[in-house]
């Protein structure tokens, strides 16, 4: 079998963000961003990345070759605090998500359009 690649069929490296972790990160780092986040969050408990390779993730993610997947939101019981980390995925997603196949839980089912 060869594999080729075209713009349709790239590949893309799952990064998955919990929000209750990025939310208790936010506590200590107020003035960050979710990029500024990326690399620095867990997997089983242990750290994703060093810090020396925390560029190679954003990269991946500037080149669009990146999946985020984040899980959580609900997990986050402070209404304000909720609010706050939208807004904060709403900017990532506007600065970094170039690929017409954004898809959110809050897309309309029928026309696969993200609601404003």
């Amino acid at each position: 079998m060869v594999w080729t690649r075209n713009e349709d069929s790239s590949l893309r490296i799952p990064i998955l963000i919990r929000i209750g972790e990025f939310a208790a990160w936010l506590e200590h780092n107020s003035t960050k961003t979710l990029i500024d986040y990326i690399g620095k969050h867990t997997w089983f408990s242990e750290r994703y990345c060093r810090e020396d390779d925390e560029h190679v993730l954003k990269e991946l993610i500037y080149y669009g070759h990146a999946l985020i997947l984040l899980d959580g939101l609900d997990e986050v019981s402070n209404v304000k605090r909720r609010g706050e980390i939208v807004d904060l995925i709403r900017k990532f997603i506007d600065e970094y998500v170039r690929t017409p196949s954004f898809i959110s839980a809050f897309d309309d089912e029928v026309t696969n359009i993200r609601n404003p």
